[in-house]
């Protein structure tokens, strides 16, 4: 089945920001303890086409991404080429398909199902994008969310109704990192792979959780940009300060420089395939592309969600 996507809109209940893994979504339920783990069930969906506007400037990148739409009232994941052409839908369920992170193959996309809002459930889910198929992570029956996956590649950290998890990359031994005693986002692994980013809604605080220990430490606000998103080539930093706008930073923590705006009320920042161009999310509800020099600010795609594939 094809459809032709004229204007492309994410609701407010769809509404998540993905920093290459920052997403805001409703607060953690606390009072909920963790379900069991599922047994795996893989399903085939259809797999429609569509093209977006042709009203957009031109744009010349290379790779693909992973995005979110909202089409006739369903919200699912595409897959689109980073210059806007060959866009193909990945997933086609009633419930809001949201979050996407890749697994380190390039062929398995890792992303979570929204079925009703209050109270919130939602489930993990993994599709093979080549054949469609899906496989369910987690069976929670409350609340799995915000998905992100270890630089290594073993290991997914998720939102719980009951605080921070982490299982394995297959979603075997689901077990709690963390319970959280405020709401909180999960935002990015660190590098170390011992050590995830957590960002307090209440005061937009950035702290750093210790898988091992659960102990909470608060995050220098001069190293933020470590929670941010790094480059596909492992050299570049790309976060927003709140305030501040969009800022670049090496790896290493040295040479923070501002990129673009000031904080708009929308949180995030993604890179593009090429690691040469970051996209951000505005609160006109686009995604935006920019060259690393400043250059070229241009509107990509109409969503606030994106995942550059490996």
């Amino acid at each position: 089945m094809s459809r032709t996507i004229g204007a492309i809109a994410v609701g407010a209940a769809a509404i998540a920001l993905i920093a290459f893994g920052v997403m805001v979504v409703p607060s953690l339920n606390q009072s909920v303890g963790p379900g069991p783990s599922p047994t795996p069930t893989a399903t085939s969906s259809s797999r429609p086409t569509a093209t977006p506007g042709s009203d957009l400037a031109p744009i010349s990148l290379t790779g693909q991404l992973a995005v979110v739409a909202t089409v006739e009232g369903n919200t699912d994941i595409y897959l689109i080429n980073a210059d806007r052409s060959g866009l193909a839908r990945l997933t086609d369920d009633p419930g809001e398909d949201l979050g996407p992170v890749w697994l380190a193959d390039g062929k398995t996309l890792l992303f979570s199902r929204r079925t009703q809002l209050e109270p919130e459930l939602a489930e993990l889910f993994e599709v093979d994008v080549e054949s469609g198929t899906e496989r369910q992570l987690t069976a929670t029956g409350e609340r799995a969310a915000g998905p992100r996956l270890s630089p290594d590649g073993t290991q997914i950290a998720y939102e719980h109704a009951a605080g921070i998890f982490v299982m394995n990359a297959d979603g075997s031994n689901q077990h709690r990192v963390y319970t959280a005693d405020a709401s909180y986002t999960l935002l990015v692994w660190a590098p170390d792979g011992q050590n995830l980013y957590l960002r307090r809604d209440a005061t937009l605080e950035i702290v750093r959780l210790s898988i091992d220990t659960g102990k909470l430490t608060p995050v220098d606000p001069a190293q933020e940009g470590f929670a941010g998103a790094l480059s596909p080539d492992g050299t570049t930093f790309a976060f927003q300060k709140v305030p501040g706008g969009l800022w670049l930073m090496a790896s290493d923590g040295s040479a923070a420089r501002h990129l673009f705006g000031d904080w708009t009320g929308v949180y995030g920042a993604l890179w593009a395939p090429d690691s040469r161009h970051v996209l951000f999310p505005q609160a006109d509800g686009w995604l935006y592309v920019i060259a690393t020099d400043g250059t070229g600010l241009t509107r990509w795609f109409e969503g606030l969600q994106a995942a550059p594939r490996p």
